[in-house]
């Protein structure tokens, strides 16, 4: 109660309310972050390329699984064949981020997509001449890992700075939750495509797909300075990464 047994609330006048459109442009960001995303042209190139590359991920999963078993008749044999997407993120993901500071990240970006298009558009040639074979989809697979290796060190860390800092949380969070659902869409997708359009258009829209990421990123306006690439000191650059991880709870 206030001087005068005015309770505190009472008897004063309403606080006029701001409207998002009157607030700064730092706080209507805070208040409307998801919109203010989608608004950031460079953010959603980013975004929409990572969600069409995710997608057609796990579909090419789900169909080479398929074909590799119904090649084969061998579950272990699926299970080697789709370990190879993880072999390079086991081997050489702590390299990637070293890679991207020496090299342009769209380039990268889009080299890795490029590469996605090519394996599955070869594939699905093969598929079509009825030359598909299980050391293709080997080397399809690991060829899909190699560019999955890069993904944290390459494009979400061009969404982060597309974002800007005050909004690399929701930024990062969004995508996030955008490559969660893409794993349960891509899947679903290549199981529509399998069933109705044989190997061939399941490859053939994987295609497609990729090429849709190519296109988006291509128009992406992105300038980095680089850092001279010295093999020597990768080792110690790990390092260092390692004990700032340790040092900084939050990473």
């Amino acid at each position: 109660m206030r001087p005068g047994g005015i309770v505190a609330g009472q008897g004063e006048a309403p606080r006029p309310r701001l409207r998002v459109e009157e607030m700064p442009e730092h706080t209507q960001a805070a208040a409307t972050p998801h919109g203010h995303l989608l608004r950031n042209g460079s953010f959603l190139r980013l975004w929409t390329a990572g969600a069409c590359t995710n997608a057609m991920r796990w579909l090419d999963i789900l169909v080479s699984g398929l074909v590799v078993f119904g090649i084969t008749g061998s579950a272990l044999t699926v299970a080697l064949v789709t370990m190879l997407r993880s072999l390079p993120m086991l081997v050489a993901g702590a390299l990637t981020g070293v890679v991207a500071e020496a090299m342009n990240r769209k380039r990268l970006l889009m080299l890795g997509q490029s590469l996605n298009c090519v394996t599955c558009a070869a594939l699905a040639l093969s598929s079509f001449f009825g030359t598909l074979a299980v050391w293709q989809l080997a080397l399809g697979s690991l060829a899909s890992g190699l560019v999955w290796a890069g993904e944290m060190a390459v494009r979400r860390r061009m969404v982060g700075e597309a974002a800007g800092e005050a909004m690399v949380a929701p930024a990062i969070a969004l995508d996030s939750m955008t490559s969660s659902v893409t794993r349960m869409l891509g899947p679903i997708l290549g199981g529509l495509a399998f069933e109705t359009l044989g190997v061939t258009g399941a490859f053939a829209c994987a295609t497609l797909g990729h090429g849709l990421a190519i296109a988006v990123s291509a128009g992406l306006v992105y300038r980095q300075t680089v850092a001279p690439l010295s093999l020597r000191a990768v080792p110690g650059a790990i390092a260092e990464a390692a004990r700032i991880s340790r040092r900084l709870p939050i990473l």
